[in-house]
């Protein structure tokens, strides 16, 4: 339920749960802190993650395990506290696995640090059983920067690894109405044109002063 609640950024509801659970002495494990850290991180909690992260192991004896440092670079991550995330990373006391690089990834997009996502994504390739979805993420970090040449380099180098991500929906909105399709639709023959629309109306956008999220999903029809 704690991670439930945090999950769906009812963070209240989640310490709460918490707090009563230690009321009644009911004693938490190492799952149930990856979910009151996962609370904070949704909500951008940054100093009650670091109050419970170091409660668990204060007051439970629980050792932190690689899952929950992931969380707290996550925390950090989201609230651009990349400085604080890269020395958790340094201070680990174990090799950090695809879930920390993972999280820092993720990151790096909202500080938008294209020389640490490169850093990072070099380092998470040989972690993540699923390569595609660095390539994704990579993809999405240097649309966000503007940096297209970067973009149809990588999206060739994707394609020469035999890399796909998995069938999912994709939409875009064109004079007020929806068109919705998955990486299934035949659209390769299109695919040139729209990403050209694509890139002009970036541009545009970015001219006329707008900063909203335009990151994308890049799937191979």
């Amino acid at each position: 339920m704690i991670n439930g609640f945090g999950a769906h950024g009812m963070y209240s509801e989640a310490i709460n749960l918490f707090e009563k659970m230690r009321s009644q002495n009911q004693q938490p494990n190492s799952v149930t802190f990856v979910s009151v850290l996962s609370a904070c991180s949704h909500s951008g909690k940054v100093e009650e993650g670091w109050k419970y992260f170091n409660i668990m192991s204060r007051e439970y004896g629980i050792v932190a395990k690689e899952e929950h440092f992931a969380c707290m670079v996550d925390l950090l991550g989201r609230a651009e506290r990349i400085g604080e995330a890269l020395s958790l990373i340094d201070k680990m006391p174990m090799d950090p696995g695809a879930s920390t690089w993972g999280a820092l990834l993720g990151a790096c997009k909202i500080y938008k640090s294209v020389e640490l996502a490169e850093d990072v994504a070099k380092k998470l390739l040989p972690l993540e059983t699923d390569k595609s979805s660095v390539y994704v993420s990579l993809l999405n970090i240097y649309a966000e920067a503007g940096m297209w040449d970067k973009v149809k380099k990588l999206r060739l180098r994707f394609g020469e690894k035999g890399l796909h991500k998995s069938a999912g929906f994709s939409s875009i909105e064109v004079d007020e109405k929806l068109y919705v399709f998955t990486s299934k639709t035949r659209l390769a023959s299109l695919f040139t044109k729209l990403e050209s629309v694509w890139i002009s109306v970036t541009k545009q956008m970015r001219k006329s002063g707008h900063v909203h999220d335009i990151s994308f999903t890049l799937n191979d029809a």
